[in-house]
């Protein structure tokens, strides 16, 4: 089988730190790659490059519709992606990880409560209420370039630094 010649491309070179070093010990491998490869480029390239087998990133997208009255939970250190207009009416927990919205929560209005012991990104062009409480330990960041609005109209209950929001947008990344 013959290797795609832009998949030489990708890998620029291996990365020799004491950190890779240590990454080695446990079967992997850190190159640096083109700024613009993204994830599946990444996999193909070493795979067939290297006649190996990439295991899973733990990064996942969701484009689809998640509804009804269940509860959502994020464990793992991965990250997972919910891209589409979500109407789901149960909790959101983050365990661990990053839970990035780049569609919606409640199609635009999301009353229900958020545990956050991750990383909660909002990086959707939509507006956005989240008038439950958003408890934990994590953090919420908004990083979209659009000028979609996020609104925290319900407490946050931070277990490092408590704190209370009164109805707040967040109009800018």
């Amino acid at each position: 089988m013959s290797v795609k010649p832009e998949l030489y491309d990708v890998i620029r070179k291996p990365i020799v730190t004491e950190k890779a070093t240590m990454a080695s010990e446990s079967g992997a491998v850190v190159f640096e790659v083109a700024i613009e490869s993204n994830k599946p480029q990444i996999k193909e390239a070493v795979e067939s490059l290297f006649g190996v087998k990439v295991k899973d990133t733990g990064n996942d997208t969701v484009s689809g519709v998640i509804s009804g009255s269940g509860n959502l939970a994020k464990a793992g250190s991965g990250t997972l992606t919910l891209s589409g207009t979500n109407t789901y009416s149960g909790t959101t927990t983050i365990s661990a990880g990053t839970l990035n919205i780049s569609g919606q929560f409640g199609s635009g209005t999301y009353a229900s409560n958020i545990s956050n012991s991750g990383l909660l990104n909002y990086s959707s062009s939509s507006d956005q209420t989240l008038s439950g409480v958003i408890s934990g330990t994590g953090v919420l960041t908004k990083s979209t370039s659009s000028s979609s609005i996020l609104t925290l109209s319900g407490t946050s209950l931070n277990a490092k630094k408590p704190c209370l929001f009164p109805p707040y947008s967040i109009n800018a990344a």
